[in-house]
């Protein structure tokens, strides 16, 4: 079996309807990142969404973490140690771009009739999904239209490298 994008499609479209229903039910936070994945070996999608809050908050907990680490290191002098710790402090993203430390993570998810195990670990797979993916990332943007954005939003989805990848702002500056 291949990928049924008409199939993917009426079902990324289902889900991510039941994700705005999901957001509409009660007073939300303004949206910061708004990720959509699709893990074909899973053969499962899901509608994740974060807050500023959240993300400065994840990003400072890694901040910490490495500052203690890299702490540890100067007192031992472990130099190798130390390369590490200051690569990872230079290299922390701005934002969260974790979907599974989101703190809406997983409101609506979906299981895929549209492709099968075998087409999931074929070598087109991700050549086939990521085109998909970006038009799923306008669907994504369009059926969200209505809700209140950070003014540093974007939505995102997964790709064959991340999670969380080709993001696309969510509002115009």
């Amino acid at each position: 079996m291949k990928l049924d994008q008409n199939t993917y499609f009426n079902e990324m479209h289902l889900l991510i309807e039941r994700a705005t229903k999901q957001w509409s039910t009660a007073a939300r936070p303004p949206i910061y990142s708004l990720n959509v994945w699709t893990d074909p070996q899973a053969q499962l999608s899901a509608v994740n969404i974060d807050t500023r809050v959240n993300s400065d908050n994840q990003i400072q907990q890694i901040r910490t973490f490495m500052e203690a680490k890299k702490k540890r290191a100067l007192s031992i002098k472990d130099k190798n140690l130390i390369d590490i710790t200051n690569e990872a402090l230079r290299s922390l993203p701005e934002r969260n771009d974790n979907p599974a430390g989101f703190v809406f993570r997983c409101i609506s998810d979906s299981l895929h009739k549209s492709f099968d195990i075998e087409w999931s670990n074929s070598v087109r797979c991700w050549d086939e999904l990521e085109p998909c993916l970006l038009k799923v990332r306008d669907m994504t943007l369009d059926a969200f239209s209505a809700f209140e954005f950070d003014r540093d939003a974007e939505v995102s989805v997964n790709s064959r490298s991340s999670w969380y990848d080709l993001p696309r702002p969510l509002r115009t500056p």
